[in-house]
């Protein structure tokens, strides 16, 4: 579970880039 929401903090930030 604590990785699926680290995955989907990255790709947040990824796409904010």
């Amino acid at each position: 579970m604590l990785l699926y929401q680290d995955s989907c903090l990255m790709t947040a930030f990824i796409l904010g880039l």
